[in-house]
């Protein structure tokens, strides 16, 4: 997909489209491997039912549901707020307006430390920002930030980063970004220079005897460390240097054990057939996810629909064929039973695409659908 960024200010943390039009590619499984563009609109509003853009009529044609329109979904005991489907956390901060929410506070830790909006993004110079609340181990915190060239910048848990305890990613002495632990003696391992100034998505498992690091859904690091402790989730800089820590956004376990979550309806834009699936996922070891599909002729879902049919276990790039003929209508509805045997841990979906065929005309169906940037 197009990858769109906003550059109006110093720091570069890729603004959102609210209302526009992109054009996108995909190659995937349910284009058999074939680059194929498609007119994507997102809009304001988040409409119940997919609009159609006004591209050729086609006699195949992908809906697509994208980071940008997954909230005009519904569900239960899931979370679809920060441009992915997850189990419902016990925590969650949206850092993107630059805003810090009403249970969280900022504190300067050096003199004229400040933690502010930068472009998509929430900007940490010389300041902690924490939450209120103190929580015990066998939690995860998991968050997309990018770290600076400055020392002392962290995120992760502690208490104020001066005094132990902590578990955190941290640049330390500026040289790169570290997985770090301090109990009883600091325990820490060096990640990778690169990861500095661009953003990535963490992952810290705070287990009772041992802690784990992840970066982009891979394990990075691994310690065999206690930490018998009460720390808070806490994002800080030490210095008010030029390449500062920026955070987008951040969640703590732990995680709903099961969820389902009901997508919008789209619109084949005329009699067509559903005939296959594909989505982008992560499921971590101890979870899982399973998609289904139905299909009608009217706008709103009623009796004159099918029935939910399987489509299959969720996979990481994967999808599965439907029965075309049992999966008919203008109109399509896809639902996701998400669940974790592990409370510090959920499957995460950020995409999911629906590919239909025309059967009663080349006007009735489009190559294209609806997603976020």
């Amino acid at each position: 997909m197009l990858s769109v960024g906003l550059r109006t200010k110093a720091y570069r943390c890729h603004g959102r489209l609210s209302e526009a039009v992109l054009l996108t590619y995909m190659t995937d499984a349910i284009t058999g491997g074939r680059r194929r563009h498609s007119a994507v609109v997102a809009t304001r509003e988040h409409p119940a039912v997919a609009e159609r853009s006004p591209t050729t009529p086609a006699e195949t044609g992908v809906a697509v549901d994208g980071p940008g329109h997954l909230a005009a979904g519904s569900g239960q005991h899931v979370a679809a707020d920060l441009g992915e489907v997850t189990l419902a956390p016990a925590l969650t901060a949206d850092f993107r307006s630059g805003g810090v929410p009403e249970d969280w506070y900022v504190e300067a830790w050096t003199e004229g430390g400040e933690a502010g909006p930068g472009e998509g993004c929430l900007v940490v110079r010389g300041a902690r920002v924490g939450y209120g609340r103190l929580e015990g181990a066998g939690r995860s915190l998991e968050f997309e930030a990018a770290f600076g060239s400055e020392p002392h910048q962290y995120a992760g848990f502690g208490t104020d980063y001066e005094s132990v305890p902590w578990v955190t990613v941290s640049t330390k002495y500026g040289h790169a970004v570290y997985a770090r632990t301090n109990f009883y003696e600091s325990e820490d391992i060096r990640m990778a220079a690169s990861l500095r100034g661009s953003f990535h998505r963490y992952r810290v498992e705070w287990n009772v005897l041992d802690v784990r690091f992840f970066v982009d859904d891979a394990e990075r690091a691994y310690l065999l460390v206690p930490v018998p402790a009460y720390m808070r989730p806490l994002l800080a800089a030490e210095r008010r240097g030029e390449d500062p820590l920026r955070v987008r956004w951040l969640r703590a376990s732990p995680y709903a054990r099961e969820g389902s979550f009901t997508s919008r309806v789209h619109d084949g834009g005329g009699e067509v057939a559903w005939t296959a699936a594909g989505w982008d996922a992560t499921l971590p070891p101890g979870t899982s996810g399973r998609l289904e599909l139905r299909a009608g002729p009217v706008a709103e879902p009623d009796g004159s629909w099918g029935p939910w049919s399987p489509v299959g276990e969720l996979g990481p790039g994967s999808g599965a064929d439907l029965e075309a003929p049992a999966l008919r209508g203008r109109y399509a509805q896809y639902r996701l039973r998400l669940a974790t045997a592990r409370p510090e841990r959920t499957p995460s979906v950020r995409e999911v695409r629906l590919r239909y065929v025309g059967i009663t005309g080349r006007g009735s169906s489009r190559e294209g659908g609806t997603s976020g940037a």
